[in-house]
């Protein structure tokens, strides 16, 4: 029942069935747990819920895909933004070997990459298959992604470097005697 209301919208319905006790591991005929169907709906909410009442973020379905892979696939910026502001991984790797930005740039979901960066998703980092966000982007024919994507990798490191070079010369500083 948690899944068909999550499935068709009726959030205040989930969030009932919820506070009754239902099973927050629970699948469906897909291997869908009501976690996963709340990252494919957008739905952070019920999700935040379902984390709090003991749903683990690396469920996944039948083809492997989590809850924020799901959500990133299908652009829920919102959901994403508010799950990673509640501590969730922004770099979780599922069972496909996906982490959202790779999902983001493999479903070219512009902004949702863009929203992952922001939020602290590594740019850098590969799927399981090795791939970066900018690979994906390229090989799905989506350059201007791909040249945004190094371009924010880029920026970072140049930040570290002027944030590194800040700390030695604070350092330095003290270091001199005349």
């Amino acid at each position: 029942a948690l899944m068909v209301a999550i499935h068709y919208e009726y959030t205040e319905m989930a969030g009932k069935i919820l506070d009754a006790g239902a099973s927050v591991h629970a699948r469906d005929n897909q291997d869908n747990t009501a976690l996963v169907w709340c990252g494919y709906k957008g739905h952070s909410g019920i999700a935040l819920r379902l984390l709090r009442a003991g749903a683990r973020i690396d469920e996944c379905n039948s083809l492997g895909r989590s809850m924020l892979t799901q959500a990133a696939a299908k652009g829920h910026d919102d959901f994403l933004r508010a799950l990673i502001a509640a501590g969730v991984d922004a770099n979780h790797i599922d069972k496909r070997g996906e982490t959202p930005l790779t999902a983001a740039a493999a479903a070219h979901q512009v902004t949702t990459v863009k929203t992952l960066i922001d939020a602290g998703a590594d740019p850098e980092k590969p799927d399981r298959s090795g791939r970066t966000a900018a690979a994906i982007a390229q090989e799905k024919n989506l350059p201007r992604l791909a040249a945004a994507i190094e371009g924010e990798i880029r920026r970072k490191k140049k930040k570290a470097f002027a944030d590194d070079l800040r700390q030695i010369t604070e350092g330095a500083r003290g270091d001199i005697t005349l």
